[in-house]
């Protein structure tokens, strides 16, 4: 007797799994997108619903997240210089482009310095859910103890993307609050 044939995931349908990687560049290339939207939030972009005409590109922590945010997907920029909104979308069409690889726990860094930036630039910014969800199954997975501890024996439920992680009593959070809770708190 075979017992893996009585196993959960041994008679799923079967799916066309060859789109299926470890790699995160597409939506790492979508979080610099969206900070070019909070960069120049009257351009038009999809990342973004602008609600103000606020421009943030000289704001010293606008900055310092962007820099921050192409150093971790390593892109290099000079200190010195501001970086804009062109600079961005051209980084994020080089990343997707590229052979390079982008971590989940990289991608989630990235995603909490968007929510962050945007709520500084009081713009909202739109999260990819099954991005948010899995940085934030990573972090649950792998992160420090005192996030570990925030999971065990909870249902973390996104209320703004269809995702669930656990099981236990429900916290529900947007994708946006989790990223923050799990990378920045």
């Amino acid at each position: 007797m075979d017992l893996a044939d009585h196993l959960p995931l041994s008679h799923r349908r079967a799916v066309d799994e060859t789109g299926v990687s470890s790699d995160w560049s597409t939506s790492a290339a979508e979080v610099l997108r969206g900070f070019a939207a909070l960069l120049d939030p009257t351009a038009d972009d999809a990342s973004t619903e602008p609600t103000t005409s606020t421009d943030s590109t000289g704001s010293p922590d606008a900055q310092a997240l962007v820099r921050a945010v192409l150093e971790r997907l390593g892109r290099t920029t000079d200190a010195h210089a501001v970086i804009d909104a062109t600079t961005l979308r051209s980084a994020a069409d080089e990343l997707e482009a590229s052979s390079g690889r982008v971590r989940v726990e990289t991608l989630g860094e990235c995603l909490a310095d968007l929510v962050l930036a945007g709520r500084a630039a009081d713009l909202p910014v739109r999260i990819d859910p099954v991005a948010a969800g899995a940085a934030v199954l990573a972090r649950a997975l792998s992160g420090p103890s005192r996030i570990r501890g925030l999971v065990r024996g909870r249902t973390l439920v996104a209320t703004d993307g269809d995702w669930r992680l656990g099981s236990g009593p429900v916290l529900e959070r947007t994708c946006a609050e989790f990223l923050v809770l799990f990378y920045r708190s």
